[in-house]
């Protein structure tokens, strides 16, 4: 089962420690599996993530110039 808690403090601590702003699903996805916190697809990198995004599970998340664009998540 996913940790959804877990997955938003981790994005959240690389945020604080990074000069970012926030982190495209691919980039947020290579450092979730890195950490070993949501494995990611060799197929189509940044997937698992992305049906979390668009199951609104990372409430925060948007999709920066609407559908079928690319997913911002900054800091929660």
């Amino acid at each position: 089962m996913t940790n959804v808690g877990r997955i938003i403090r981790c994005l959240d601590n690389y945020l604080k420690s990074s000069s970012k702003d926030y982190l495209t699903a691919i980039e947020a996805a290579k450092l979730l599996n890195d950490a070993g916190i949501l494995i990611d697809r060799q197929d189509k990198p940044g997937a698992p993530l992305r049906d979390l995004l668009r199951k609104k599970l990372i409430p925060h998340a948007y999709q920066d110039h609407g559908k079928h664009s690319r997913w911002r998540i900054p800091h929660s």
